[in-house]
């Protein structure tokens, strides 16, 4: 795991410190890449997203309350990283 760790990248320098920092009994791989796919952040511009996902559709566009606010992030906690990557596809 020293191996994955050092090749992230400078972005997962507060990762790699809280990471140290756990009980060695909770560092294990599937803890980490499960904390790796959390951490991970994907730019797309909702429009495609709404084309691509009757969900995406109705969270950015379907919404009718009076004082909703612009919608700029969306954290999905229901769907892993190689999913949505299908989806941006």
């Amino acid at each position: 795991m020293t191996k994955i760790l050092s090749s992230l990248p400078l972005k997962y320098k507060s990762f790699r410190q809280d990471w140290l920092s756990m009980s060695e009994n909770k560092q294990t791989i599937a803890n980490l890449m499960s904390r790796l796919f959390d951490e991970e952040t994907f730019r797309a511009h909702k429009s495609i997203l709404a084309f691509s996902s009757p969900v995406f559709l109705a969270k950015f566009y379907e919404n009718k309350e009076v004082d909703c606010k612009p919608v700029n992030v969306v954290e999905e906690q229901d769907i892993d990283p190689e999913t949505f990557t299908v989806i941006l596809e």
